[in-house]
């Protein structure tokens, strides 16, 4: 079964490359043919300092669909790294204190599942769920619990937005569990979780789509 992974996709900006070559055929053009070298510095040089300071590369988050079991260790850390990025760019914008704790907790219970994993990968089996469930779930309730949070308070908001305060402390010992499993050799099973989280939030409408 595929599974929507987040990933980080670079944007390189051909900006510094039309600079730097625009100029260096101004200035080989001005300076003579024959003078090829000085006018070849300077263009790198501009080309260079135009890269770093202005016309820097762009880094922007995609959803991509994969074969989680054809992925590689290094490319589920990273992926799970992404969402912990997202995670943490969602924190800063909550305006709960309390919430806030609770994913900066989530944030380092998740980073302390990741780096176990680096460090033992036979231990990558025992984290699909995590990965391909857990980690999206949070991260579309974290967007939704900022959108909300930016609107007028109703009495639906303020339920919905109970309901993820509640589920992200569910997840929290979810996650504390996961971890300690992984020093026992066997890990929980989070499909119990999951699948009475996943008709929480369809129930509650919780979620609101956003195209990345």
């Amino acid at each position: 079964m595929a599974n929507v992974i987040k990933k980080k996709k670079k944007i390189v900006s051909k900006k510094p490359y039309i600079i730097g070559l625009v100029l260096y055929g101004v200035l080989l053009i001005g300076n003579g043919f024959e003078h090829f070298i000085s006018p070849a510095i300077f263009s790198l040089a501009v080309f260079y300092l135009s890269k770093v300071l202005i016309f820097r590369d762009r880094y922007i988050q995609v959803e991509e669909e994969v074969q989680y079991e054809d992925m590689d260790v290094k490319d589920i850390l990273a992926s799970g790294n992404v969402y912990l990025d997202s995670f943490e760019k969602a924190r800063r914008k909550i305006k709960n204190y309390e919430v806030r704790v609770d994913v900066r907790n989530i944030i380092h219970i998740s980073n302390q599942i990741l780096e176990e994993v680096k460090n033992d990968p036979s231990d990558v089996k025992h984290i699909r769920k995590f990965i391909t469930y857990y980690l999206p779930t949070i991260d579309k309730l974290l967007t939704s619990y900022v959108d909300m949070e930016a609107v007028k308070e109703t009495d639906q908001i303020i339920q919905s937005k109970r309901k993820i305060e509640e589920l992200l402390k569910t997840v929290q010992k979810a996650f504390e569990s996961l971890y300690d499993s992984l020093f026992e050799d066997e890990a929980i099973d989070l499909m119990t979780e999951a699948s009475v989280l996943e008709k929480v939030i369809a129930q509650e409408g919780l979620i609101h789509e956003k195209k990345f």
